[in-house]
């Protein structure tokens, strides 16, 4: 049965603390999954958001009923492919959609300054989201870590 959701066994960082990127091995349970699986063998893994976390986060951001039904229509075929067309939930979307807590890249805030409408946190943002601010988006977020739950709190 496809997909399968397959329990974490070990989860092993291969690459050291405080480099830029995280290499990681994943021993994952496919027991009962059907599913023939050999070393070389590529999968593609989906996680999920901590409940609690997405909970915090979009009392943070003020959704009043986090698990209201949405009809999500995208608008392109790239947003459809990835979101679908479906009857949702601002919960469900932030579960397992969106990776909020990784840490904020130029493009994020790229994102955010579009739909800004605060004009000091558009213009911040902006500078976040241009290649001439890589200092400023290094000091606030990459350096920090600084997740994109964390900036979404921040700039709300």
């Amino acid at each position: 049965r496809r997909p399968w959701s397959a329990a974490v066994l070990r989860n092993e960082r291969l690459t050291r603390d405080g480099q830029p990127r995280e290499v990681r091995h994943l021993e994952l349970d496919l027991c009962g999954s059907g599913i023939d699986y050999a070393p070389g063998d590529a999968v593609a893994v989906q996680p999920r958001n901590p409940p609690a976390a997405v909970d915090a986060l979009l009392y943070t951001l003020g959704v009043a009923d986090p698990h209201a039904r949405l009809c999500v229509t995208p608008n392109s075929t790239l947003w459809r492919a990835w979101l679908g067309a479906h009857d949702t939930t601002a919960h469900e979307i932030f579960s397992t959609r969106l990776d909020v807590f990784g840490v904020a890249r130029r493009p994020f805030f790229a994102l955010l300054a579009h739909f800004a409408t605060d004009s000091d946190e558009k213009e911040r943002l902006e500078e976040f989201g241009d290649p001439q601010g890589v200092d400023e988006l290094a000091a606030y977020a990459t350096r920090p870590r600084r997740t994109c739950a964390e900036v979404l709190a921040d700039f709300r």
